[in-house]
């Protein structure tokens, strides 16, 4: 399944980089991973300068990567349900002043432990 959609344009500067980013979520959203560019991407979306956290651990993920979340973590729970176990990718874009995020998550089901199915969101910008 391979889905894009688009999301409301912003003013706010993303960082200018040619590196992607990389977060490696649980099925709890708790972040196994994240990488320093993800992490410029996060702080920049959020407005803030550290990420943050809940208080069970799990990370408060700006709104839009937390719809890129939900939205893969939908599809992953229907195909674990169905015994689905391909992998997938979904694609959100955010307009931004100097260009687009493109967010691209994928969805890692694990058939042997079902809560080890894993969601990895890729962060990049494109020029506009």
């Amino acid at each position: 399944m391979f889905t894009t959609a688009l999301h409301p344009t912003t003013d706010r500067s993303l960082p200018q980089t040619s590196e992607r980013g990389f977060l490696v979520l649980s099925m709890s959203k708790r972040v196994l991973h994240v990488n320093e560019t993800a992490g410029a991407f996060i702080r920049v979306l959020s407005g803030k300068e550290a990420a943050a956290f809940t208080a069970g651990g799990t990370w408060l993920l700006p709104e839009f990567l937390d719809e890129v979340f939900q939205a893969v973590l939908a599809e992953l729970e229907k195909r674990i349900a169905a015994e689905d176990w391909r992998q997938f990718e979904m694609r959100m874009l955010y307009p931004a002043s100097q260009g687009l995020l493109v967010a691209r998550g994928f969805g890692l089901p694990d058939a042997t432990r079902r809560q080890q199915s894993r969601i990895v969101i890729m962060l990049q910008q494109e020029p506009l």
